[in-house]
Order: structure tokens, then sequence, then C-alpha cells
């Protein structure tokens, strides 16, 4: 499971897109911070650490539903 973090860089209203949970065209693209998960590879040093990509999120600003995107 991946944990979003948001980086604070909103794109603005994806164009004549209506969402697919309310219909309304508020959608927007948001670029996030995703954990990856746990895996076999090691950092280096003593305390705890997480890897993460930045990959763009879907949001409707009128029902709140979010989706994943992969990375470019």
């Amino acid at each position: 499971m991946t944990t979003p973090v948001n980086t604070g860089t909103a794109r603005p209203n994806v164009a004549d897109t209506p969402c697919p949970a309310c219909g309304e065209k508020t959608l927007t693209i948001e670029m996030r911070l995703t954990a990856a998960p746990v895996g076999t590879f090691s950092l280096a040093g003593v305390g705890m650490k997480v890897t993460a990509a930045t990959k763009p999120w879907l949001i409707c600003t009128n029902c709140g539903i979010e989706a994943e995107g992969k990375a470019a």
C-alpha cells in the first residue's frame, strides 16, 4: 500500500472532463509524493527511511474522489 503526501502543486481543472462519480466538471491534477512499498533493497543509515516517487493524482474538488496515475 502506498501513502500519498501532498507536495502542494495543484494543476488547473481538467477541461470538459466530467467526474466519473458525481458527473461535475471539477477535476484537477495534483502531483504527489507516493511512498514505494517495502522491498528487498537497502538505504544507508540507521534511521527509518522510505523511497518515494512523484506521481499524478486526479482529484474531484466537488465529491473528493481521488485516483492515482502512472509515473511518466
